[in-house]
């Protein structure tokens, strides 16, 4: 699979998406029940890591797939870090936090795994 999710640490408060390209839409819903399934299976507001930095290609219709999993986000994340994203997914995202204000609000970007991991402990603390 091109897209793995697992838990990022040992408190089960971080979960981390990481995509290597080539990845479909099919491979990324399934990637979003999965995170989904972890988060709803802790009783403690969860955090999330996207590792974009080996996934240099995104197949087609990315708003539409991107819209349906915003709307979607489960209540108990509280903030969403894209890293190495990329200049068209930081465009994106401003137009997500525009369309979907109180979703839109928890999408940050970060250049690696260690600045995410550190905006994550900043905004929990």
């Amino acid at each position: 699979m091109s897209i793995t999710v697992a838990w990022d640490d040992d408190a089960h408060t971080i979960i981390r998406y990481t995509f290597t390209s080539p990845w479909t839409w099919d491979e990324y819903r399934a990637a979003i029940d999965r995170a989904w399934e972890l988060a709803r299976a802790v009783d403690h507001p969860t955090d999330t890591i996207t590792d974009m930095s080996r996934s240099h290609l995104w197949p087609e219709n990315l708003f539409r797939h991107i819209r349906r999993s915003v709307v979607e986000i489960p209540e108990s994340t509280q903030t969403i870090v894209l890293v190495g994203a990329g200049k068209f997914v930081e465009l994106a995202l401003g137009a997500l936090r525009r369309a979907y204000r109180s979703q839109g609000s928890k999408f940050f970007t970060a250049a690696t795994l260690d600045e995410a991991r550190e905006l994550i402990r900043r905004r929990q603390a």
